[in-house]
């Protein structure tokens, strides 16, 4: 499929007549920004909750230019938050996804930490040391997905109010509140994690998107007793992050120029967005080496070589399409 790009924050009409809209009209666009600081606000905490609002999906694009000059979408590709067969919101999803969520991530610590024994989940859990953003995002979804497993397991009954609540033997209570949307981003944070992939191959994009799709979570549970746990609460991370997560665009072609003097690479002519949850990603070959570079991160449509580290392709199939080139590390 190819499709002339419309300006990024448009409507695209593919064919067959199916409108894919910009994120703005699906309750991305009020999503709110501090500079560079995470802020929640009524839309998300709606989708969260439940409630009538539309979360975004995660879209990549990707696009070339021609030798016109002219800007091509080369394809559009949704990466959905869901569960299951679809993405029903007016039944809960099977309570087994607790016990899943909580086999899968197990295994992963065990491999991730080296152990070889069997034992209890909450050894498990201390075995995750803190000492990394990662971890830390681990570690807190771990716990959650525990305590969610112990419910299904010993207290499972009606849920009120998106609410899975019981009290342990010393009456301390435990609580937590998410929706069916709430449970698929949790999954969808816990499947990156397993995979450490976020469909962009670079170990900064997946960095900064787990770390953006945390910070959700995170702030919404910390708000008015949504979450309490009184032996494994959840771990603050920076709140500040660069990539936008709405829609990011892939430009497989990119004319640049090297200034060798002061070791800068520049993009010639950078693709505008027009809001802030729309980025634009830049294929680069350079000395040999092909990097994925944010437009984020660009200072008048450059960047030093010695700060590329990070942004290196790791793999050939990025923004839901695989690259034709051959060499790509």
């Amino acid at each position: 499929m190819v499709l002339r790009a419309p300006p990024l924050a448009e409507p695209v009409k593919c064919p067959g007549g199916a409108i894919i809209k910009p994120p703005c009209e699906m309750g991305v666009g009020n999503l709110e920004k501090g500079g560079n600081i995470m802020k929640m606000n009524d839309t998300q905490i709606k989708w969260i909750d439940g409630r009538d609002a539309v979360f975004p999906i995660m879209e990549m694009n990707t696009l070339r230019i021609d030798e016109h000059g002219t800007r091509v979408t080369e394809m559009l590709f949704n990466e959905r938050i869901s569960f299951g067969d679809g993405d029903n919101k007016s039944e809960y999803p099977k309570w087994e996804i607790f016990a899943y969520l909580c086999r899968k991530l197990t295994q992963h610590i065990k491999e991730e930490f080296n152990i070889t024994t069997d034992e209890d989940f909450v050894k498990y859990y201390n075995k995750i040391t803190a000492d990394s953003e990662y971890n830390k995002i681990m570690k807190s979804c771990y716990g959650i997905v525990l305590m969610l497993r112990h419910w299904l397991e010993h207290h499972v009954g009606e849920v009120k109010d998106n609410t899975f609540s019981y009290k342990d033997k010393n009456g301390d209570d435990f609580v937590v509140k998410l929706s069916t949307n709430g449970i698929m981003l949790l999954r969808e944070i816990a499947e990156m994690i397993i995979s450490k992939s976020c469909g962009i191959p670079t170990e900064k994009h997946f960095a900064d998107l787990l770390r953006s799709r945390y910070l959700m979570l995170y702030q919404y549970l910390s708000r008015y007793g949504k979450y309490v746990n009184p032996k494994r609460a959840l771990i603050e991370v920076n709140p500040d992050y660069k990539l936008a997560f709405g829609r990011r665009t892939l430009v497989k072609n990119p004319s640049t120029e090297i200034d060798e003097e002061n070791g800068i690479i520049r993009i010639k002519d950078t693709v505008k967005t027009h809001y802030y949850w729309e980025g634009v990603d830049y294929l680069v070959d350079l000395d040999k080496q092909k990097y994925i570079i944010p437009g984020e991160i660009l200072h008048n449509g450059g960047i030093r070589k010695k700060n590329l580290k990070g942004w290196k392709m790791r793999d050939n199939h990025t923004h839901g399409t695989v690259l034709q080139e051959d060499s790509y590390v």
